[in-house]
């Protein structure tokens, strides 16, 4: 699925129309920018200090505490008449407390950029002085340029809010999505028994709309606040003002919903109210089809079920040869 297909306004809009969403989305904002603030005040209290000389270039390091190790964000810059490389490191100089001896090993007669490098940044780390001059070239007479490294955790702190959001979002329009899928199989699980309670109380000589209204009013005792059930209760009592009929509010209804089965349904029973087709063999013929829909969709929720507890078994399985096999094992190990 694209992107442009899953972020839309509309969805944007509705989105934030919520009142839990907005209150969501100010506890991200609040949560980001305090966790900012936090990075920024440590970040200032505890920032390393660079030495510049005059026209901005980085020269040397200068570390407050010679006893406890620090850590600088550094970019490299090593130039040789034939290559030309850029990286960035992070320079961890040592305390005063830890071991400062280097072991070079023998001269190399000749060594690549990587290990030259590797021998500037050895003896930096193992320098014991408060100021740190950083050399301008390697052994080898390949010029060196020091820049300050830029820390990813601040770019991590400013990405932060908008993956929240995003995350957020998304939560929210996947969840609207499950309230939707979860209608549609309410519908189609509701509508054959609807079929043949309405067949029957017509075969019993009642016209539409009564039959309608005893097939809502069960509905109401019964007090099972289901999906379908809720549109069959609201559209008998929204037609008992005499303003809508109950087609037109089922027509609506049918409109906002893609699916078939409940479009067939309020067609029929558009066509009796405004045709006066009969209604009774339609019914008898889509209940029966809609019952055996039902059934295939019951077995496939089945199979689906059984698939899901396919690994749970499987780790209950191997949890039970375990503890079986356990102490047949140590026994033969003699512990």
């Amino acid at each position: 699925m694209s992107l442009s297909k899953w972020f839309q306004r509309e969805q944007a809009v509705q989105f934030l129309s919520d009142e839990k969403n907005r209150k969501n989305v100010k506890r991200i904002l609040v949560f980001s920018l305090l966790l900012f603030a936090v990075f920024l005040s440590k970040s200032i209290l505890t920032d390393p200090g660079y030495i510049m000389d005059r026209k901005g270039n980085l020269i040397g390091l200068h570390r407050e505490n010679r006893d406890t190790a620090q850590s600088y964000d550094l970019k490299v810059k090593l130039r040789r008449k034939d290559q030309e490389e850029e990286r960035n490191i992070t320079l961890t100089i040592n305390g005063s407390g830890e071991a400062t001896g280097v072991d070079v090993g023998e001269a190399k007669t000749e060594e690549t950029l990587e290990e030259l490098l590797n021998d500037v940044l050895d003896d930096l780390r193992h320098s014991r002085n408060k100021n740190i001059s950083l050399p301008t070239s390697l052994t080898d007479g390949t010029s060196i340029e020091w820049e300050k490294g830029g820390s990813m955790s601040f770019l991590l702190f400013l990405l932060l809010p908008a993956v929240l959001l995003f995350a957020l979002y998304g939560d929210s329009i996947n969840r609207e999505r499950r309230e939707v899928k979860q209608e549609a199989d309410d519908i189609l699980r509701e509508l054959p028994g609807f079929c043949s309670q309405l067949q029957l109380l017509l075969d019993c000589g009642l016209i539409m709309s009564d039959a309608f209204g005893r097939i809502a009013e069960g509905y109401r005792q019964a007090g099972r606040n289901s999906c379908f059930r809720r549109i069959i209760i609201d559209a008998w009592e929204r037609s008992q003002g005499g303003r809508e009929s109950i087609v037109t509010i089922l027509h609506d209804e049918a409109a906002g919903r893609n699916i078939r089965a409940f479009s067939r349904i309020v067609s029929m029973l558009t066509e009796n109210q405004y045709r006066g087709i009969d209604l009774r063999s339609k019914l008898k013929s889509e209940g029966e089809f809609l019952w055996e829909q039902r059934k295939k969709i019951a077995e496939e929720k089945g199979k689906l079920a059984e698939t899901k507890m396919t690994l749970p078994l499987a780790v209950l399985l191997a949890v039970l040869i375990l503890i079986t096999a356990a102490p047949a094992v140590l026994q033969v190990k003699g512990v």
